[in-house]
């Protein structure tokens, strides 16, 4: 997980933050869908579907457990993929950039208390140094590193050398991590998944519709108040993505 984010981390200048203000409708929408309706959403549906629809189907504490996971799951934006989806879809980096360092500090404050918010609604029981040490291991030590990191090797070698000698050639390396955590979570849970498959395609029903629902939200909004496409189209993204390295950390 660390081999994910970290390469990601160090890209993003967060002095950018400070130019919040030259794009604020984007970035405010971006952050109200992440942090004010996708928990909710999320949250909605899977009470929806793991307590009442598929009630006949699933026990009790496996629709906790269900709801815990989505919880987790939609209570932050994804940072790793970002940038790629925003090239693909021809975005405009330095918005893309700053989302990214904006969510990125946001998360540190906000995860937490949004996730024991729910699960605490739920009567779910899960230990909040538990989320908090995750938050800290994943999301708040990699981002002063990283910043420490990119600091130095600007001051040393300067920012093209950060990004065509450093970044450049972690990328394959991201991308062995990302496929190796993905081996790991079908060799630990391989027996549940395995003898499970119909609650796998349950559980997919909520987390598509919620993503269908968010980036219809978000683009919709963002039409009607005129936002172009290059910073629109991110932002959609961004605004129905999930942070799923943290979820399963």
């Amino acid at each position: 997980i660390w081999v994910m984010i970290f390469p990601m981390m160090m890209q993003i200048d967060f002095a950018s933050v400070l130019r919040v203000r030259d794009k604020p409708a984007t970035l405010l929408l971006t952050t109200g869908i992440n942090y004010l309706v996708k928990p909710f959403t999320m949250y909605a549906l899977a009470l929806l579907f793991f307590r009442v629809l598929y009630r006949g189907v699933l026990g009790g504490d496996e629709a906790n457990e269900y709801i815990a996971g989505c919880v987790l799951l939609a209570g932050a934006p994804c940072t790793a993929m970002v940038f790629v989806w925003s090239l693909l879809m021809g975005g405009d980096g330095a918005y893309t950039l700053m989302q990214v360092a904006l969510n990125d500090l946001l998360m540190l404050a906000l995860y937490v208390p949004t996730a024991m918010l729910l699960l605490g609604v739920s009567s779910i029981p899960l230990p909040y140094d538990m989320i908090a040490i995750a938050v800290a291991l994943f999301i708040g030590a990699p981002l002063v590193l990283a910043w420490l990191f990119r600091a130095a090797a600007i001051r040393w070698r300067g920012e093209a050398w950060l990004r065509d000698e450093v970044v450049s050639r972690f990328k394959p390396v991201t991308i062995v991590a990302l496929l190796a955590t993905l081996v790991l979570i079908f060799i630990f849970q391989g027996r549940t998944i395995g003898s499970k498959p119909l609650h796998i395609l349950m559980i997919a029903v909520p987390i598509i519709l919620q993503t269908c629902l968010n980036f219809g939200i978000c683009y919709s909004v963002g039409y009607s108040i005129c936002i172009d496409h290059p910073r629109l189209a991110p932002a959609s993204l961004i605004a129905t993505s999930n942070f799923f390295e943290l979820a399963v950390a």
